[in-house]
């Protein structure tokens, strides 16, 4: 399974930066590689919904705030997470562990912003799914996300970065 397809739609974007570090048979893996390097040292919010055939669909809300990482709950409630920027790009580094080919297929506004299109495969063979990122041209910040896994999984995520603020009311994570 492509190692996008590991992580719940909450911890969607820390699978953009592992993904994206893999080594590319495509220069285009290294504009997804920036893109995960500039978004962990940045304020970010992300909106994620989680499609399984059969299943309700789960939503998800996460926050990234100085050295906080806020996921809200099925029940509303948020959890606040320790968040250390330096790891992320450190794993970012480290995760080097297969090969995914990468291609931008085009490019299309999102919320105003032209985005580049990238689309990435696994290069492994075995490892099946496909990941859609939408890649700001003027930040070169991730904008939005959609990953194919199987059985019919589809994740889509959307992140902002402006006027981020922590949650209130969250409470530390068990």
């Amino acid at each position: 399974m492509h190692s996008l397809f590991r992580f719940s739609a909450g911890a969607s974007a820390a699978a953009l930066l592992a993904a994206a570090a893999a080594p590319a048979v495509a220069d285009d893996c290294a504009t997804l590689n920036a893109a995960a390097t500039a978004q962990a040292t940045l304020p970010y919010a992300s909106t994620s919904v989680t499609t399984v055939p059969g299943k309700p669909d789960r939503h998800s809300e996460m926050i990234v705030v100085d050295d906080m990482l806020y996921l809200q709950d099925e029940g509303g409630t948020w959890q606040a997470i320790p968040y250390d920027a330096q790891k992320v790009i450190d794993a970012i580094g480290d995760a080097a562990a297969g090969t995914h080919h990468c291609r931008k297929t085009g490019s299309e506004p999102v919320d105003g912003e032209t985005a580049s299109i990238i689309i990435d495969r696994p290069g492994d063979e075995g490892k099946t799914g496909e990941a859609r990122y939408w890649i700001s041209d003027t930040r070169g910040l991730p904008l939005k996300l959609e990953l194919q896994g199987e059985g019919g999984r589809v994740i889509r995520e959307h992140w902002r970065y402006d006027n981020i603020q922590a949650p209130t009311g969250s409470k530390p994570a068990p």
